[in-house]
């Protein structure tokens, strides 16, 4: 295939190498500021962007270019991912499309740990993971992508039932037995959305 792809946050470059190998992307691109990762994706990649999406965003000339532009779990860890989402979407073709990844901040875990415990979890990695700047409901998602010009395809609920790092006593575990099978619940349990969207 000849899709050309924007990998935002590549690290060491692995999705695009999958995707390249595959045969599945002709010429992907990745963004990563992180020099030891961004050196290790450019041996994969057909290119490297060292630095930020917003150093990106204030350098390219690549309007029009991407077929794709993937963003996981990204705009979490943004100052402004409105700003971004909204600037970045100039970057694809009229046809193309943005994927992201981003998880779901209306999980049972942060009601548990901020109204029955009482404080804010800072985690080293998952939901509150402690580097993370903007936190997401399924609205808020919607907002996002509305608010930017662009059009949801397709909203896919990634499910887990329990974080790892949680040890829930058997009353609370007995409760989110019942509650999985509650359509009020339902976004209790949704652990991260992946996006589809396009060009209105």
């Amino acid at each position: 295939m000849d899709l050309i792809i924007l990998d935002v946050g590549c690290a060491t470059g692995e999705s695009g190498d999958y995707l390249l190998k595959a045969g599945i992307a002709k010429y992907v691109i990745g963004i990563e500021p992180d020099n030891k990762m961004a050196s290790l994706a450019k041996k994969k990649l057909s290119d490297v962007f060292k630095g930020t999406v917003e150093n990106y965003l204030e350098k390219t000339k690549d309007f029009e270019r991407f077929d794709y532009i993937i963003l996981g779990d990204i705009l979490e860890h943004l100052v402004n991912p409105w700003d971004i989402v909204a600037k970045i979407k100039t970057c694809l073709k009229p046809d193309g499309k943005i994927i992201i990844s981003i998880p779901n901040i209306r999980r049972f875990e942060t009601f548990y740990e901020v109204f029955i415990k009482g404080k804010w979890p800072y985690n080293d990695n998952g939901i509150h993971d402690r580097t993370h700047l903007r936190f997401f409901t399924r609205s808020n998602i919607v907002e996002l992508f509305e608010d930017a010009g662009l059009q949801i395809d397709n909203i896919h609920s990634k499910r887990v039932f329990l974080e790892s790092n949680h040890n829930f006593s058997f009353w609370i575990r007995l409760f989110l037995k019942f509650a999985k099978r509650q359509k009020f619940f339902q976004e209790w349990m949704i652990y991260q959305y992946i996006v589809v969207a396009s060009i209105k």
